[in-house]
């Protein structure tokens, strides 16, 4: 993972070095001078988050911000004018995900992203077709799905309409697409209240922004709650903030042993023609 501190209160903020565990933007064979790359920074003040694609400049060593996202101590913007000031000292930058390392050739191996496609929609799409799924225990069921746009993920919901009072782990979360058309990296996950029944969403420790792509949503629970799941249409946008088309088809699956989050290399190598969860996102 690539993350460095930085400086700098407008549109260029400066890279001063590598946060323990991760690369730095200008090492050799990782960012690119000119590349677009999804970040998230965390604000020195300890409040402010602004997320976005930024422009790297690998002979300066900084990146240029193009924020779709802020949270600040009084309000969240999903749709930023301009780029907020941020304070002086030293902030905390992450590149969540590289645009170019997350898609294979739209849609293949048909075997996998095809089987089970999910397709992001606008803003205002609506639509109604859904039934209920009583969830396999300790399976994780993946969605492939495609976001026709930037987006900043910073909570993840899930419909329980009956819950499992004996569940003890369940939750859901967003994965990039490996070479080979499967599930690959584990890009956020969050725990899910399936113990009773409503609208559970949970927000993310720190919001993602990913580029416009293909990916792969996953739920898993060790209990057997029915979840609201799609068939061939969609949820109604006034229900759920996004979500995407979902057709009629198989869908990857894996049985998980000993688990206590999504699997951080996911094995995949079986379809279901039981409908996923749809996870939806804020």
């Amino acid at each position: 993972m690539t993350g460095e501190t930085c400086t700098g209160t407008g549109d260029v903020l400066t890279l001063t070095g590598p946060l323990a565990g991760h690369n730095a933007f200008g090492k050799t064979g990782n960012a690119e001078d000119g590349g677009l790359y999804s970040c998230v920074v965390e604000d020195a003040n300890g409040t402010t988050v602004v997320a976005g694609v930024y422009t790297f400049d690998k002979t300066a060593n900084t990146l240029t911000r193009n924020d779709s996202w802020n949270s600040t101590a009084s309000a969240v913007d999903k749709n930023p004018s301009t780029n907020i000031a941020l304070s002086g000292g030293a902030h905390t930058i992450i590149c969540d995900v590289v645009s170019r390392d997350l898609s294979i050739t739209p849609l293949q191996p048909a075997k996998w992203l095809m089987n089970g496609g999910g397709y992001d929609t606008p803003d205002n799409w609506n639509g109604s077709d859904s039934t209920n799924n009583v969830v396999s225990a300790n399976e994780c069921r993946y969605l492939g799905i495609r976001l026709n746009r930037a987006r900043i993920i910073s909570s993840i919901t899930v419909n329980i309409v009956a819950g499992d009072a004996l569940a003890t782990i369940s939750k859901a979360g967003f994965y990039s697409v490996g070479a080979d058309g499967k599930p690959d990296k584990l890009l956020c996950s969050v725990s899910i209240d399936v113990t009773t029944t409503g609208i559970k969403s949970t927000a993310l420790a720190s919001p993602i922004s990913l580029p416009a792509g293909d990916y792969y949503t996953a739920f898993a629970t060790d209990g057997a709650p029915t979840v609201k799941a799609g068939v061939g249409g969609s949820f109604s946008a006034t229900s759920y903030a996004n979500t995407f088309l979902v057709p009629r088809n198989y869908h990857p699956k894996e049985t998980l042993v000993g688990w206590s989050d999504l699997p951080s290399s996911p094995n995949p190598t079986t379809f279901t023609e039981n409908y996923p969860a749809i996870v939806a996102w804020t």
